[in-house]
């Protein structure tokens, strides 16, 4: 008992210690799960900024991109000078280029306009914007010759020392309700050019609308021209000229939205280094913060597997306890029966003692006896050979209480060998046995030496027979007593036999209890990852068993149909969930981009769409000035667009009627007709955007020769801005042409080419050519 005690107190130790470790582990996992949540705040909070960070180092990107784009846009039309005519074109870049000198630009290169009067001058100045400033009157003239040599067109040139300019005297104008200025005030310009700006805007003010226009034009008598800040313009002598206009679409306006987008430029690439800073900043917070959260998680993982191992172990080191509880008082109980046998067997012991003692009296009253009747002799020595007869059966009848002395220890023994297992555990078993063999040595010695007082005695006794018999009456008493005791030993083996085979099945109980436990308590752990306290802290005893077994085994096959589940799903979503964000942040990226060029999409179409409305227009008018010059008066055409709402994909309907003729489609005209409107329409589209050279491939192979003289007459009127190559077998094309060459082949495989000015006799190499 006492070893179990300290076996139990071992345990109890032990699970002091397990439970001490549980409350420290649910203290550390308590502190990690309130430095993640505050590590997860935190990290939330930076992941917001670094979201922010991130849309406006995007949005800073995409601002930057779309102002590079536009102003390469820009760039490319002002460096091919798109707006200015052909003949500016041409002094302009043969000044780049070093073969004319004496160019200071035009005069929109000289002036800069604030913002707010590039409308107003832009109308004010119109297409002087692309007059250009020379040095002096003969470097006018070099110009004009190197427009006239190169048939380039015709441009208009302001000498520096020609110029004289003048500006407006009207001191009034400034008290004037919505006056702004004298145009020529409000830009500036170099010194050197101050006479060609106040001749181009020294006599135009420039007033807020057309209401203060109209109102200082009348008090002023329309004696100098006015000019409104969105471009409406009431002249001098009392002509108004307006409407809508499309913003930003001049030499000027160009210009200055070039220089602002430069300034923006240089501003969004600070902005964007500025926000790439902030961006890995935040990104690099960010990161610190995850990489804190990680491992508080992981801390708080490892404490979770810590509470399930001290749980189990201190449901293993409960159950140890209460299994030596449980031991210990069945061996308490065991040990309460056998120390009540032992009693019982002390006080049979006793008794005995008491009765040999009452027997050594008797035989010390008949040695007395003896002594006094020695003259007896004879007779005593009969009845001695009587007592010793009796004596003998005595000692046999001793012998045979001693053999069975001798069983009831072999018995203890035995039981003593089966409960060793028990005695190991309570110690107190074995000191209780060894006081009963204590006993039983006692008693074994006590027998011997009453043997000794009875062989000692037996030599000098000489009671009587009635003596020798209340002796055997004794002993006999004492042989049923034995007997009695005989009993009683055999009812303990059967005892402990029944009890052997219940402690027996017992133990085999325990054991297969203890394996169908061990097993709840692994298939918990291995299926749920639930020790037993949390599950008993969770289980719900079921109403209806039969029930709940229909139900776990619906569950079980939910379970199975599920398959085999994958343990490392955890680490596997953590990376698909990183590499998710990472595309996430990456199709954000995509989608910003796509709304960027979405939105420069738009802006493209829609100045493709500017464009292509202000070109459409100057073709449908060269072509209804063409159509009229070539067909004469009464004829009319025109293109319309079959929808006007789109442009992009509208289709153009072209409608044309010669003098005299009502056509509602082209099909009726004629087939020379319906050539010379494709003609027409090609000289349109000449004059909308003139060519310094054009060929022309038997067009009028269609025409007759009404027709053919109309087409040879427009081409000697269009051939005075550029040059014209014509390919025909007409005679009256090849009449009407300055210059004709002609192919031939005299020999075969030998071609020869001859040239002829029509202003000489045709050679009659070429009249044959002709015919």
């Amino acid at each position: 008992v006492s070893d179990s005690e300290k076996t139990m107190n071992a345990y109890k130790t032990e699970l002091e210690g397990a439970e001490k470790r549980l409350c420290e582990i649910a203290d550390e996992k308590q502190t990690a799960a309130n430095r993640l949540a505050g590590t997860e705040r935190l990290s939330e909070g930076k992941r917001k900024r670094l979201d922010e960070a991130r849309k406006a180092f995007e949005d800073a990107q995409r601002a930057l991109g779309e102002k590079q784009q536009r102003h390469k846009v820009l760039s490319d039309i002002e460096k091919s000078r798109e707006g200015y005519s052909r003949a500016v074109k041409e002094v302009i870049g043969a000044s780049e280029q070093g073969r004319l000198a004496g160019i200071h630009g035009t005069v929109a290169d000289v002036v800069s306009v604030p913002k707010k009067y590039v409308t107003a001058i832009e109308t004010a100045l119109g297409s002087v914007m692309q007059n250009i400033i020379v040095d002096n009157e003969e470097t006018a003239t070099r110009c004009i010759r190197f427009l006239k040599e190169t048939n380039s067109g015709r441009a208009t040139f302001y000498p520096l020392t020609s110029m004289k300019g003048r500006t407006l005297n009207e001191p009034r104008l400034v008290s004037e309700e919505g006056f702004e200025g004298i145009a020529s005030e409000l830009v500036s310009f170099d010194g050197e050019y101050a006479n060609i700006i106040n001749y181009l805007l020294g006599l135009t003010a420039v007033v807020d609308d057309i209401d203060a226009a109209t109102v200082i034009g009348k008090k002023y008598g329309y004696k100098f021209r006015i000019v409104t800040l969105d471009g409406q313009v009431v002249n001098s002598g009392g002509s108004f000229t307006g409407g809508s206009r499309i913003s930003g679409s001049g030499i000027i306006s160009r210009k200055q939205e070039l220089d602002a987008l430069l300034s923006d430029i240089e501003k969004l690439r600070d902005t964007v280094k500025t926000r790439s800073e902030e961006f890995e900043r935040y990104r690099a917070e960010y990161a610190k913060f995850s990489i804190e959260a990680e491992g508080m998680q992981d801390k708080i993982r490892s404490l979770e597997q810590d509470e399930i191992r001290g749980t189990a172990e201190k449901s293993r080191l409960t159950g140890l306890i209460e299994q030596l509880v449980s031991q210990s008082a069945t061996a308490r109980q065991t040990l309460n029966r056998f120390e009540a046998q032992i009693a019982q067997q002390r006080d049979i012991i006793a008794n005995a003692e008491k009765e040999i003692g009452v027997l050594d009296g008797e035989i010390a009253e008949l040695e007395k006896k003896h002594a006094e009747q020695t003259g007896e002799r004879t007779k005593a020595e009969n009845k001695l050979k009587a007592i010793s007869d009796g004596i003998n059966a005595l000692n046999l009848e001793k012998m045979a209480a001693q053999k069975d002395a001798d069983a009831l220890s072999a018995q203890i023994k035995s039981i003593n060998d089966d409960r060793r297992t028990l005695l190991e555990n309570s110690g107190g078993y074995k000191s209780a046995m060894e006081a009963l063999d204590n006993s039983d040595r006692e008693i074994r010695e006590k027998i011997v030496r009453l043997n000794l007082e009875i062989e000692k005695s037996s030599a000098s006794l000489t009671e009587q027979n009635d003596e020798i018999e209340s002796v055997s009456g004794s002993i006999t008493e004492l042989d049923g007593k034995i007997t009695e005791l005989r009993r009683d030993i055999d009812e303990a083996n059967k005892n402990k036999q029944k009890f052997s085979s219940e402690l027996a099945r017992l133990e085999e109980r325990r054991g297969t209890l203890q394996k169908e436990y061990d097993k709840i308590v692994s298939l918990l752990m291995d299926s749920y990852e639930m020790t037993v306290s949390q599950a008993e802290r969770e289980a719900k005893i079921p109403e209806n068993l039969l029930v709940a077994e229909n139900d776990l085994a619906e569950l079980n096959k939910r379970i199975s149909s599920l398959g085999i589940v994958n343990m490392a799903s955890i680490e596997e979503y953590e990376t698909v969930s990183k590499r998710y964000e990472f595309q996430s942040a990456q199709l954000r990226d995509i989608e910003n981009a796509k709304h960027g060029l979405e939105k420069l999409i738009e802006q493209l179409t829609g100045d493709i769409k500017t464009r292509f409305l202000a070109s459409f227009e100057d073709i449908n008018k060269h072509f209804k000035e063409i159509f009229v010059q070539i067909f004469g008066a009464g004829s009319h055409a025109e293109l319309e667009l079959t929808n006007p709402e789109d442009l992009l994909n509208s289709g153009i309907e072209i409608k044309a009627a010669p003098p005299g003729k009502v056509i509602k489609n082209l099909i009726s005209l004629s087939g020379g007709e319906q050539t010379m409107v494709a003609i027409t329409i090609y000289f349109a589209i000449l004059m909308h955007r003139p060519t310094p050279f054009c060929m022309l491939d038997e067009v009028d192979a269609a025409l007759d020769d009404i027709n053919v003289e109309k087409y040879i007459r427009y081409l000697n009127q269009f051939s005075k801005s550029t040059q014209l190559m014509v390919i025909t077998h007409r005679r009256g094309t090849i009449e009407g042409c300055s210059v004709l060459y002609g192919v031939f082949m005299q020999e075969k495989g030998v071609s020869r080419l001859l040239r002829q000015e029509l202003s000489e006799e045709l050679s009659d190499e070429l009249n044959d050519i002709i015919d």
